[in-house]
């Protein structure tokens, strides 16, 4: 498996990225790198306790491909295109910007203080305040955030691998150091969970249990 970043701008395959979110704008599943995943997933649940909702975003990874349509589309001055960085030169195409929405998206709301606010704690930075057209959504992530996560995964974990809930989606990934793999069903998460915290199972549970890991080793 190759590094996200031997990947050109725009260019990096999802299977090298986190699924983190659904985009409000009904752009379909939302990624980042890993890092900035867990970043997120621990500044989401902050949020949620600060403001009693989720923090929602409209767009994470951008392809090459959606970053020329943007591009185009304000260059030719086209109604509802914002300003767009050159294609092979935005942050959203490696993985480490984020178009928030949940209040985020307007000024003077409490979501968009909470975020200036908070967001710098966990390396996010409200980058689209100093735009010419300024963007109060756009923040971008500086790799500063250094938690182990521990808090943001489920009870029962060791050192080999983690179950992780994707925020705002039904998704539920088993990960390792060398990627992810999606657990099928509850009853699989279970077993995971147990054979977490090394409860007997049978023969057959194991199996499941070795199969999920394999995926990820």
């Amino acid at each position: 498996m190759r590094a996200a970043s031997a990947y050109a701008n725009g260019k990096i395959p999802t299977s090298e990225l986190v699924l983190v979110a659904v985009s409000t704008l009904g752009l379909g599943n939302q990624y980042l790198l890993s890092g900035a995943a867990a970043s997120y997933r621990a500044m989401n649940t902050a949020f949620k306790k600060a403001l009693d909702k989720p923090l929602t975003m409209a767009e994470a990874y951008r392809s090459l491909e959606r970053q020329q349509y943007l591009y185009d589309g304000w260059k030719a001055g086209k109604p509802g295109f914002n300003e767009a960085a050159t294609p092979g030169t935005s942050i959203h195409g490696l993985g480490l910007a984020v178009d928030f929405s949940a209040g985020v998206d307007s000024y003077g709301t409490s979501a968009k203080n909470w975020m200036n606010a908070n967001g710098p704690k966990f390396g996010w930075q409200p980058k689209g305040d100093g735009f010419a057209s300024r963007e109060p959504w756009h923040f971008e992530y500086d790799g500063s955030y250094t938690s182990d996560d521990a808090n943001q995964t489920n009870s029962g974990e060791d050192d080999l691998f983690k179950i992780i809930e994707a925020a705002e989606t039904d998704n539920i990934f088993i990960v390792g150091p060398a990627g992810r793999a999606t657990v099928s069903s509850p009853s699989h998460v279970s077993l995971l969970r147990r054979f977490q915290k090394q409860d007997s199972l049978l023969t057959v549970e194991v199996d499941i249990c070795i199969s999920y890991m394999r995926k990820v080793y």
